[in-house]
């Protein structure tokens, strides 16, 4: 549980987006009751305070999946959100809650049936601020609204500042597998056919998407024209796995890609976590005594299909073997760097430092130039 008070602040139970008067009766302490619930809402989209009020937050999770409860200033949810999804590796060990001045107060992940509470003073400045479960690829679906306010809320159904599903009191993901605009790229951390259970799913583009597994550290594939459907996931089935949209256009079956020292053996592998660039995953991990950054990104055409791959490798004593599956000949393989043999990609240390593989399905538009 994390808790950082900021100009004292108090706030009251809502009753507010349900009930005529939306605001708790003065008194030491209000108690504020929030449940996480089945379809990534919580049970209560909205309350009002007054400035200045002494609350106590019982937050419970009803919930089959994890979640967490973030307060934040006005207008700061989703570079909260964007943060938490930044924290990579270190995202577990902080309960995927950032070091931010934005952040007004929080109560840590809780598992299924888990309860905590907290009691804090709310603002003296009224606003509308944010509240959000920041856990990976909760945060653009699970939210609500704190009023500080003296004034009346504003209707449910015409609301902004909750979900739209609670505003229009439907079901997430039953119109659609994805009930909030897609801005890409996009990243989910979920189970995935095929791919361990480190899964994470990344559309680079409406046209590319592609599955990479952080428990052995190695892309698993692509696929075209879509991205995820995690209705099951979203209704409370948190165990299932989540539905590929689209068609698999590229799924190497060679195992771990890279060779070291001429080995014919996979090297150890561990992962690092990742970093954002410009919006994509950079993952990062060991092999072996070398340090590996793997970025993929999509083709700058947005009619190829296809995408790139580079590779950032250091600590390399001898020749780095890349192996690419070339089975599949509806799909071109090339690089900036090294000498191919047959489906093997020969690098010398200097070369392994920084190159390039370029993976793009042969008929679209697209030129790789390589």
């Amino acid at each position: 549980m994390r808790l950082l008070l900021n100009k004292g602040f108090i706030f009251f139970v809502i009753v507010g987006a349900f009930f005529s008067h939306p605001y708790a009766k003065s008194q030491d302490l209000t108690e504020i009751r929030i449940k996480a619930i089945s379809g990534l809402k919580y049970d209560l989209p909205r309350f009002a305070v007054k400035p200045g009020t002494k609350v106590k937050i019982i937050f419970e999770n009803s919930d089959e999946m994890a979640h967490n409860l973030v307060f934040t200033l006005p207008g700061k949810r989703e570079e909260i959100v964007g943060l938490a999804n930044n924290l990579g590796g270190s995202g577990p060990s902080m309960n995927f809650i950032p070091e931010s001045e934005a952040i007004l107060a929080s109560i840590k992940v809780l598992n299924p049936d888990a309860k905590e509470e907290i009691v804090f003073t709310v603002p003296n400045e009224e606003g509308i601020y944010p509240y959000v479960c920041t856990y990976p690829g909760h945060g653009f679906i699970m939210f609500g609204a704190m009023y500080v306010t003296t004034k009346a809320l504003p209707p449910l159904e015409t609301d902004q500042n909750v979900p739209e599903s609670q505003r229009e009191k439907q079901e997430v993901g039953k119109a659609s597998p994805h009930p909030y605009p897609l801005t890409y790229p996009i990243i989910y951390r979920t189970f995935l056919p095929d791919c361990g259970p480190a899964g994470i799913a990344v559309a680079l583009n409406k046209k590319v998407s592609y599955s990479w597994d952080a428990g052995k550290c190695m892309f698993r594939y692509a696929w075209k024209d879509g991205f995820l459907d995690n209705s099951e996931q979203w209704q409370a089935k948190g165990k299932e796995l989540s539905i590929i949209v689209g068609e698999v256009f590229y799924k190497p079956t060679l195992g771990f890609p890279f060779r070291l020292d001429n080995s014919e053996n996979e090297p150890e592998v561990k992962f690092m976590g990742y970093r954002l660039e410009n919006g994509f995953p950079k993952f990062n991990y060991k092999m072996g005594k070398a340090l590996v950054n793997e970025f993929i990104q999509p083709f700058e055409d947005p009619n190829g299909i296809g995408y790139s791959v580079q590779f950032e490798v250091s600590d390399l004593d001898n020749t780095l073997i890349y192996i690419a599956d070339k089975s599949n000949d509806k799909m071109e393989v090339s690089s900036d760097k090294g000498k191919w043999e047959g489906n093997k990609l020969y690098l010398t240390p200097e070369e392994g430092k920084n190159f390039k593989v370029y993976y793009k399905e042969i008929g679209t538009n697209h030129h790789a130039g390589h």
